[in-house]
């Protein structure tokens, strides 16, 4: 019987080494030995191997595609990330502006919404217009 080793075997089928490590959790027990801490897989294995990597309907794009949906899925992340630094940037904005408004701001918008007593929770019904309203009567 031939061993092979994997570093071999993923250089003669054209793949990575982890491709081989995952694939041989497939392979019987009797296909696989183990000298001088490598790992080695017979031509059985081996056999096995090619099999599981290419089906009968293997499309040749398949790599280009999942290469494509892999690259548009880093953009995505990419606006998602950029999304959240904005989104903490007009966080930080908002707090600036709570901030900077005094007194006659929480007097005059605890009149205009009928509140007996401001509490800090409250900041999160305060709208934008409210601020400008606040802004153009002053």
């Amino acid at each position: 019987m031939c061993w092979k080793k994997m570093s071999d075997i993923a250089k003669n089928l054209e793949v990575s080494k982890d491709v081989i490590k995952y694939h041989k959790k497939f392979i019987d027990k009797n296909e696989i030995m183990y000298e001088n801490g490598q790992v080695l897989i017979s031509n059985n294995g081996v056999d096995l191997i090619k099999k599981r990597l290419k089906k009968s309907k293997y499309n040749d794009s398949f790599e280009k595609y999942t290469r494509l949906k892999l690259k548009s899925i880093e953009d995505e992340l990419k606006l998602i990330g950029e999304s959240i630094t904005h989104t903490q940037t007009d966080l930080g904005l908002l707090e600036q502006i709570r901030q900077e408004l005094n007194e006659d701001f929480l007097s005059w918008y605890c009149q205009k919404e009928d509140i007996i007593v401001w509490a800090d929770w409250r900041w999160k019904f305060v709208r934008l217009n409210d601020l400008l309203d606040f802004l153009k009567q002053k």
